[in-house]
């Protein structure tokens, strides 16, 4: 072998050992041992379950923190604009269950029932934590018309429950965040269908 291809064979062999030694200090720093994780910086105590591997300790986490949870539902509402804006409304629960009402510009109309799984609910509430949803201004109005309106309430443990109401997408942009990550969260469920809505239930608000 020529000194050349000696110092390449060299310069390999070293990145191949940093990329190994950088691989298995990254895993141990995320998994210390076969049954916890390591949350991410920031993540507080109570969620903390979200990181635990499969097992006994997970599912006995997961048990305690549906009880112990900060928040016992979220929904959306989407009230619709001058045009073909969806309009539903959208109750997810600390419990597991989830339900729909659909009423116009939308793929399923009436009333449906669902499973939101634990993970999804704990991950909408710690970023409802992280937001300071439950101090944001009961409305926000942008200045023109013809926009949708989308209402958000959260309904804690304790205390009284929040709603904010958003116009024109005028909210603190962690609402918007929030409006949208609700609605990735619905569109995993698997909805089944109630009855149908016969009469257009009230647009007041």
């Amino acid at each position: 072998m020529s000194a050349v291809g000696r110092r390449t064979w060299f310069r390999t062999m070293v990145i191949a050992a940093t990329f190994f030694c950088a691989t298995a200090m990254f895993r141990a720093g995320q998994e210390p041992d076969r049954g916890r994780g390591t949350p991410p910086p920031l993540v507080p105590d109570p969620y903390g379950f979200l990181y635990l591997a499969n097992g006994d300790e997970r599912s006995a986490a997961f048990e305690a923190a549906r009880k112990s949870l900060s928040y016992e539902s979220i929904t959306i509402s989407r009230r619709g604009c001058f045009g073909m804006c969806p309009i539903y409304s959208i109750t997810l629960r600390v419990d597991g269950t989830a339900t729909y009402l659909g009423e116009r510009f939308v793929d399923r109309i009436g009333k449906f029932s669902g499973h939101i799984y634990l993970r999804d609910f704990a991950h909408l509430s710690l970023f409802i934590d992280r937001a300071g949803f439950m101090k944001f201004a009961d409305s926000y109005a942008a200045p023109w018309f013809d926009d949708e309106t989308v209402i958000t309430s959260v309904v804690p443990r304790a205390g009284a429950a929040k709603t904010v109401a958003d116009y024109g997408q005028f909210g603190p942009p962690d609402l918007w965040i929030l409006e949208r990550a609700i609605d990735a969260v619905v569109a995993k469920i698997k909805w089944t269908p109630r009855d149908s809505v016969t009469d257009a239930p009230s647009r007041d608000r």
